[in-house]
């Protein structure tokens, strides 16, 4: 019996804008447009797992600093936000939202301390390239409920991103406030699904030779995972009309590289390109306020192009080398 590697993307969005009348921070795919087999098996037959980045830290970020999240910034757009400074932080993912969605949610953790209070609506986790050196959010990621991704430093470096993943793993005891505001002492166990994202650095970091570095330095490291390509930031140049072209390159070689790779993260929102911050009454509803994003009608077209080219190779007797059969069986 042929067995077949699902290979999951993570769509993510860099924030959710406060478009609906009740105010709620929401990005979510139209996937009944999609097609009539929306609603079950889809039109894409590797794969359905979808992870809807909608990330708490980041529905807004403005040009002035330290804009980091709306648990702890300056931006004062919404009344909400000046309201959410003077208690205690009550902010949530909605996960009623994404309940009725059948959506898992993932974010980047970027602050150590607000994390926990939503850290349990959360699928799976991301540490950014400015962060992944830091011991806090190694502290912080090997305390945490879901798998978490490191990715590579801004400059390229792989290495940093690999520790980060050994240390994620070990257990740590570090002091921090709890739910009540009060400092206490935590103690994790370490997380053994921490993983190397790929986000390119001074130059992009796709290749194959890239690709067949990182996984043997993770094979040294002693950590048997595969890891996921972003194909935004530097693997595209910072040009969002790429990752699309990233996404497929990727793809076409996903018969050598199957044990390698896990997972492609796209940039996505509900209208392509990016726009400044200035005035809410001004946005543009569903349109990145930080990364330019793809649109969704590029993130159908990408997620069907790969569709194929994965079916194709599932289908055909190449589909399973014995490389593949020796670590998956």
């Amino acid at each position: 019996m042929k067995k077949i590697h699902l290979f999951p993307r993570m769509i993510s969005v860099c924030h959710v804008q406060p478009g609906p009348p009740d105010g709620r921070f929401r990005f979510a795919p139209d996937w009944a447009a999609v097609g009539p087999d929306a609603a079950g098996m889809p039109a894409l037959p590797d794969h359905w797992d979808v992870i809807d980045r909608a990330t708490p830290e980041r529905p807004f970020r403005l040009v002035t600093a330290p804009a980091r999240q709306f648990l702890n910034s300056t931006f004062t757009e919404t009344g909400s936000a000046r309201r959410m400074e003077k208690d205690e932080p009550t902010a949530r993912l909605h996960p009623d939202d994404l309940a009725r969605l059948g959506l898992p949610a993932g974010c980047e953790f970027l602050d150590a301390v607000t994390g926990q209070y939503y850290a349990d609506t959360v699928s799976w986790g991301a540490i950014g390239a400015r962060t992944t050196e830091s011991q806090v959010h190694r502290e912080l990621a090997s305390g945490l409920s879901c798998p978490v991704g490191f990715k590579n430093g801004t400059g390229g470096d792989v290495g940093i991103a690999v520790d980060a993943i050994v240390a994620a793993g070990h257990a740590h005891a570090f002091l921090s406030p709890t739910d009540a505001g009060r400092t206490a002492l935590y103690r994790t166990r370490g997380n053994a699904d921490a993983h190397l994202i790929l986000r390119g650095g001074s130059a992009p970091n796709f290749d194959p030779d890239s690709v067949r570095d990182a996984a043997d330095r993770l094979q040294r490291a002693g950590v048997d995972r595969r890891l996921m390509i972003d194909c935004s930031h530097a693997n595209s140049g910072k040009d969002h009309r790429r990752q699309s072209a990233v996404a497929l390159a990727v793809a076409a070689r996903w018969s050598q590289e199957s044990t390698l790779i896990g997972g492609l993260m796209l940039e996505s929102h509900l209208v392509a390109g990016r726009q400044d911050a200035t005035s809410t009454s001004a946005l543009t509803y569903g349109q990145s306020l930080t990364d330019a994003c793809i649109g969704w009608e590029e993130t159908e077209r990408t997620l069907r192009a790969r569709s194929r080219i994965a079916d194709r190779w599932c289908r055909s007797p190449l589909g399973e080398s014995p490389r593949t059969r020796r670590r998956w069986r």
